[in-house]
């Protein structure tokens, strides 16, 4: 007897985040307004303009490593691009550690309540992951997992910035 729904073919899900759980992500644009996320983490050497210029590179340069195969893995972290930003050369290491903090939480998304309904109800018949493309590090994304409640429902997590590499990358796949 063949499986009633789609679903039931598979034994897990595994699932990526920005665009499948989580919504309004990569808010990179110029009316999105990172210097009020800038000063809530206590920044304050850096103009609205000039970090906006800094996130507005960071997020061209590494949309564009993306496109390259022999990125994959390897792929360069958050702060490699970080320090390779004209603007952020002579800067503290701790006010490029906050442009990082501002970076990913514009990076990272909102999971709606009819997602984490979902995840709740899939999660009753099949076991659920992650693997996921980040470029942050993955605490503003563990945390958006916990403020949603479904955190538990979600093992393995594999965060590609936790790991050196992206997907195709099959590093990702055997962690997972």
């Amino acid at each position: 007897m063949s499986p009633s729904r789609f679903i039931d073919r598979y034994q897990a899900v595994l699932l990526d985040v920005c665009g499948t759980l989580m919504f309004n992500y990569d808010r990179f644009a110029e009316q999105d307004d990172h210097y009020i996320t800038y000063t809530q983490l206590a920044g304050s050497a850096v103009s609205p303009g000039q970090l906006y210029a800094i996130i507005h590179h960071l997020h061209l340069d590494i949309m564009a490593a993306e496109q390259v195969e022999a990125n994959f893995d390897p792929f360069p972290s958050l702060g490699e691009f970080i320090r390779n930003v004209p603007a952020t050369q002579g800067m503290i290491e701790d006010e490029r550690d906050r442009i990082a903090q501002v970076f990913a939480r514009h990076e990272c998304g909102r999971i709606p309540i009819a997602i984490a309904d979902a995840l709740y109800m899939l999660s009753e018949t099949h076991p659920l992951g992650i693997i996921s493309n980040i470029w942050s590090l993955a605490p503003a994304f563990e945390a958006e997992l916990e403020r949603a409640g479904v955190r538990e429902l979600l093992y393995p997590r594999v965060w590609s910035a936790d790991y050196g590499c992206i997907k195709p990358a099959e590093k990702l796949f055997r962690i997972a």
